[in-house]
């Protein structure tokens, strides 16, 4: 059972959140709507005011790939104003962007998304019930138990090495020994 366990959290632990994309917010698919918007008018102006059939092109082509990014993110549940440029060009909207510039950079904490990941199985195990479902259970607290032990224990000599700097390189000799996926685990927290 616990081999079982093992090799069901293993390739979670092994490739990292680095692949994991959380779903995008309000001002994301807001903004993916405005760009969309923007595209639209700019490509429409290019057209209205007879640029040269390459600036067209070129309008047309950003309309297209500006639309697979609204699909991809999905429609806001609010559209913001977007009629003309100079609704597009407000101050409103330029928050907007700026919003969803700034929560695009956050990334996720691979140890909240561990631990809610390990809550769920819990869950899981409980519904199913029975013998199984509290060994599956048991087993799942202990692997949340060890991976907030593992968080703390890197957390913790990363500000020992703060705090020391000559240690430095005594911890890494002393991890020489680790195996790959021992080094990865602690490379993610870093």
């Amino acid at each position: 059972m616990k081999k079982l366990m093992i090799l069901i959290a293993m390739p979670l632990m092994i490739s990292g959140c680095g692949n994991l994309r959380l779903a995008p917010n309000q001002d994301q698919k807001q903004n993916a709507y405005l760009h969309f918007r923007t595209t639209q008018t700019a490509a429409q102006l290019a057209h209205d005011q007879n640029y040269p059939q390459t600036m067209q092109d070129l309008t047309n082509q950003s309309v297209s790939q500006s639309s697979a990014i609204l699909n991809y993110y999905g429609m806001p549940e609010q559209l913001p104003e977007s009629d003309n440029a100079e609704s597009i060009l407000s101050q409103a909207n330029n928050d907007i962007t700026t919003r969803a510039s700034h929560s695009a950079l956050q990334r996720p904490d691979p140890w909240s998304i561990a631990d809610d990941v390990l809550q769920v199985a819990i869950g899981i195990a409980g519904v199913f019930g029975g013998l199984l479902g509290g060994r599956v259970v048991n087993s799942l607290k202990v692997a949340k138990e060890k991976s907030t032990a593992l968080k703390e224990i890197v957390q913790g000599n990363e500000i020992f090495k703060a705090q020391n700097p000559q240690s430095i390189q005594a911890f890494k000799q002393a991890q020489q020994n680790q195996s790959q996926p021992t080094k990865k685990l602690v490379m993610l927290e870093k």
